[in-house]
């Protein structure tokens, strides 16, 4: 619900004066150096009046830091309002500069799992107020304590992050420097009243999707990401000779940074009787042990480099094949470079930018209580039509296809599990759409052959693979002739064979300097084409016949509806070591979860509250607790397994 108030935001407890006006939507700001606050405020005011088209009257609340801080400063601000909320008649709402650090920390970083973090706000020279907090799910748990500590005195082992005000001057390093300013006031104030996005009417949900999809394009599709285009595009001519050489070279850099510069190599190095020097090749990583996603957990700390600040870390998480949520760090290069790759490979295949996208995924973007159409959302920035996955069943096929003849978009991506439920309706109802798609790409899951054959035949387009993980430690694109290679410039991919002609994929990564990952176990299972020579489309990558990787059967519904690729569910819940749905009746599903050390009822309630969002009310859930979950024959683990014919992959 949007807020109707016209809000001024004041906030005088440095040098820095700040004063802040909420109009329509819209904050205007405005901060300066200030000798003199009782002096300035009047003169801010009317600036800032002017620049938003306000006069004094417009204003129906007021708002202001009441500390810690400066005690003059705090006083002639207080002072000020309490003054302006008396002649205009208003309330006045106030906040703490804690709060406002710790909100810009939260929005900024987004952290699910169990953090402990000190705010620290400048006092006298060298001195500081502090105040430790206990977060979790971008939420305060507790309150330690707070105080008042002198810098040298800071126990830099007591808390995961320190945070600071972003004007005080001191090693960046150490802190984390956050913005600090009134119009942090007002966001806070906003915040408590925004509603969950799933409580909101449907044009103001479209509104959120494109907001994101708008921040996406500025920060994922910047000039940064088109410089790792080019560079990425300008190597489409390397021959294979060349690739490897390129691959091995970013190989020794990465090994002898992760040598030098993150504990965990540096101490394992030595352990394993390892000179870093005499890592030339893919070759020579034989000798390096096998990396699980257990002993990055176990570890998680020690990953992580000593020279890139915390500041520029960037939280990512996945669920992978084994339903274990896993969080780690990476970086926005990382994150451009990885983007790159991939949109070199769709522009192999002629997918140009600005291309309006069908787009079916995991994403809770329709509530699952929704019972009528309109089952998708908008990303207009981005230009994806957001189909709904959950609700995809007899009933509500005919939607989806009505609203892909209204938009015509050209291309179609997402889960094949999805797709090809969409193609085996139309197929089976003699059903065609009214104009020709030209791009199927699908993602997330391994593509079956009946589902090819279905999505080619109800749309009369051949889908495209890929094959690409959270953690940039492989990538497999299909060419122009239909074959799988291996992006070689991109990660380094070894395949370890485990019988039957089939291989682990192990990788490393060549672009996460944060936490780099080498001989990573991407749990993903490969079948080689040994008698392949170099393609007909000239790319030097190496060739893969088959990837047996996330394969799922559905969860069905009593409604019938079909759902798949359900690893969203677990993505955050990081003390599940691994999970299983298994389903012998429509409408009741059992989870089977192997628990980490710190697993707490906190997390069931976590599980059963992100189940919900995608299975409903009316489905029952039973969480049974196992040691262990059998393996495939091939040492695969099958996340979700159905006894049901409907639900079963075939």
């Amino acid at each position: 619900m949007k807020v109707r108030n016209t809000i001024l935001a004041v906030d005088t407890s440095t040098h820095l004066l700040s004063m802040a006006v909420y109009k329509n939507g819209k904050i205007f700001c405005f901060s300066k150096n200030s000798l003199d606050h009782s002096e300035n405020l009047t003169k801010i005011l009317d600036k800032i009046l002017n620049k938003s088209k306000l006069s004094l009257d417009d204003l129906n609340l007021l708002a202001v830091n009441v500390g810690p801080g400066s005690f003059t400063g705090l006083r002639i601000g207080l002072s000020f309002i309490k003054l302006l909320a008396k002649y205009l008649k208003v309330k006045i709402v106030t906040t703490t500069s804690f709060s406002m650090l710790l909100y810009e920390f939260v929005k900024k970083y987004e952290i699910e799992d169990t953090t402990k973090i000190t705010i620290l706000f400048p006092s006298v020279k060298n001195e500081f107020y502090f105040c430790d907090y206990i977060i979790k799910n971008k939420k305060v748990q507790k309150i330690l304590k707070y105080g008042y500590v002198k810098q040298n005195e800071i126990n830099f082992k007591n808390a995961d992050f320190f945070i600071i005000p972003n004007f005080v001057e001191i090693n960046a390093n150490l802190f984390v420097k956050l913005n600090f300013s009134s119009k942090q006031i007002i966001q806070l104030f906003l915040s408590k009243y925004e509603n969950l996005y799933l409580k909101l009417p449907i044009f103001l949900q479209n509104i959120v999707c494109s907001l994101e999809g708008l921040k996406i394009q500025y920060t994922r599709f910047n000039k940064e990401f088109y410089k790792y285009l080019k560079e990425a595009e300008d190597r489409n001519s390397y021959l294979r000779d060349q690739l490897f050489e390129y691959r091995d070279k970013k190989l020794r850099e990465i090994i002898m940074y992760a040598f030098n510069n993150v504990p965990y190599y540096r101490k394992k190095f030595k352990e394993w009787g390892i000179d870093p020097r005499s890592i030339k090749s893919i070759e020579d990583l034989k000798n390096i042990p096998v990396l699980t996603k257990e002993e990055v957990k176990n570890n998680f700390l020690e990953f992580i480099s000593d020279t890139i600040p915390k500041s520029k870390l960037v939280w990512v998480h996945t669920s992978g094949t084994t339903g274990g949520g896993f969080r780690f760090y990476t970086t926005k290069d990382s994150i451009w470079q990885q983007w790159a790759t991939w949109w070199r490979y769709r522009r192999w295949h002629g997918i140009p930018f600005n291309t309006w996208c069908g787009y079916f995924g995991g994403r809770s973007i329709v509530p699952i209580s929704q019972k009528i159409p309109p089952f998708w959302r908008y990303n207009i920035p981005g230009k994806q039509i957001l189909f709904s996955g959950y609700h995809m069943n007899k009933d509500n096929f005919i939607y989806y296809i009505e609203e892909l003849n209204k938009k015509k978009p050209l291309w179609i991506h997402g889960y094949p599990s999805l797709i090809s439920l969409l193609a085996s309706f139309m197929i089976e109802n003699n059903l065609k759409l009214d104009y020709q798609v030209k791009w199927i790409t699908i993602g997330a899951e391994s593509l079956l052959e009946y589902q090819r054959n279905l999505i080619t035949m109800a749309f009369g387009v051949k889908p495209i693979q890929h094959y690409g993980l959270t953690e940039p430690v492989a990538n497999i694109s299909e060419c122009i002739e239909g074959n799988l290679h291996i992006d070689e410039d991109f990660a380094v991919v070894e395949f370890l064979p485990i019988g039957d002609g089939k291989y682990k994929i192990i990788g490393t990564t060549l672009t996460n300097y944060a936490m780099p990952f080498i001989r990573y176990d991407t749990g993903d299972i490969a079948t080689l084409d040994i008698n392949a020579q170099i393609c007909n489309c000239k790319w030097g990558g190496r060739i893969v016949k088959d990837i047996d990787g996330r394969k799922e059967d559905y969860v069905v519904l009593k409604d019938g509806t079909k759902i798949g690729r359900m690893d969203h569910v677990f993505k955050d819940l990081v003390n599940i070591i691994e999970a299983q749905i298994y389903q012998n009746k429509p409408g009741v599903i059992y989870v089977r979860v192997v628990r980490g050390s710190k697993y707490t009822l906190e997390d069931e309630k976590s599980l059963l509250k992100e189940l919900r969002k995608r299975v409903g009310g009316e489905t029952e859930i039973y969480i049974e607790y196992v040691n262990s979950i059998p393996r495939t024959s091939s040492g695969k683990l099958r996340f979700v397994v159905s006894d049901i014919n409907e639900g079963k992959l075939y």
